[in-house]
């Protein structure tokens, strides 16, 4: 670690990022409800002499006042510029979360470790952002290039405040992501593709099954082998170490309190991630595939698939190249610091 690097480093205060991720955590920023965390984040960036802008998102079908944090250091204009990008957006409390006794905002620090909604994805990972932002800004150092601070909303539905900056030209010439990864560089990334799959036979009443015919067998054999779901990948294109996968997520139809009617409809969600070569018309081809045995099987059931992802919504997988200087500079920021 040369002078310059270990004069920025010296000016780190871990107490400070901890308290930092603390308060993050302690204001609740469900997604569609992250303006408040945004509000705070900006006001402890401008506090730390950092340059704050405020995007408003807008479009996309979103409701107002959720609000994208760019924090800027200027450099020389000599070099690239560079983003270090989080979302300020979690996922809701887990239901049964009260049951366990604890407060999914406390912000704790017990034992060494901090608790709370959305430290691990990824408000410990914007504390530490900013604060190595403010580092470099304290020390008087100029860099050749901009660096860039990107705390964005929406990220769950389709990376929205990530795309709205694009759109308002703050276009960064690399970017890092501070998503939790065990500590692994990522260079790529699956796709995301929602689908709904609605299984629909005849009602009757269990005294007069000859009359009906209960859509529970397929959805059973569907769970049962959706593990088995082949996804078509180009192989030569499917680099960076990503499998396919499939998840089912949501389940709902029936009559719960007439229990002796037939299951006649029944609806699942899923989600198909894939590496680079696959695509919205792929995944539908391969689901095609899946069931058409099932349908074969299961005559007097009728099966519907719909793509909740149409194409121009759709988060299609990327990749970096391994070799990229982005890439090579984390591994060797990432070996000076940490050894």
């Amino acid at each position: 670690m040369n002078e310059t690097q270990q004069k920025i480093m010296g000016l780190i205060d871990a107490d400070e990022v901890i308290n930092l991720a603390a308060e993050l955590v302690r204001t609740p920023s469900i997604a569609g409800s992250e303006r408040e965390v945004a509000l705070l984040l900006a006001r402890r960036a401008r506090e730390a002499g950092l340059e704050v802008e405020l995007f408003e998102l807008r479009g996309y079908g979103v409701t107002a006042g959720r609000y994208n944090v760019v924090c800027r250091v200027r450099g020389a204009g000599r070099a690239p510029t560079l983003m270090l990008n989080g979302h300020l957006d979690t996922e809701p409390v887990p239901p049964g979360y009260s049951a366990l006794g604890l407060d999914p905002f406390s912000g704790e620090v017990r034992d060494g470790y901090l608790y709370g909604l959305g430290t691990f994805n990824m408000k410990a990972a914007l504390a530490a952002m900013v604060h190595a932002a403010a580092a470099i800004r304290r020390s008087g150092i100029r860099l050749e290039g901009d660096l860039m601070v990107a705390a964005v909303s929406a990220e769950m539905e389709a990376s929205r405040g990530t795309c709205y900056l694009l759109e308002q030209g703050i276009r960064p010439d690399a970017a890092i992501v501070g998503e939790a990864s065990d500590l692994q560089i990522m260079t790529a990334h699956t796709s995301c593709t929602d689908i709904r799959v609605t299984f629909r036979g005849r009602p009757t009443h269990v005294a007069f099954p000859e009359r009906g015919r209960s859509v529970a067998p397929v959805v059973g054999e569907f769970l049962q082998r959706a593990g088995e779901m082949k996804i078509t990948v180009d192989d030569r294109e499917s680099a960076g170490g990503l499998p396919p996968l499939v998840n089912v997520s949501w389940i709902g139809g029936g009559y719960e309190f007439r229990s002796g009617l037939y299951l006649d409809e029944c609806s699942l969600v899923m989600c198909v991630r894939g590496p680079r070569g696959v695509t919205v018309p792929s995944i539908r081809r391969d689901i095609e595939a899946f069931v058409a045995p099932l349908r074969k099987s299961h005559p007097g059931v009728e099966i519907e698939i719909f793509m909740l992802n149409p194409i121009p919504d759709w988060v299609p997988p990327y990749q970096t190249n391994a070799n990229a200087l982005v890439v090579r500079a984390v591994a060797q920021a990432h070996e000076q610091v940490v050894g």
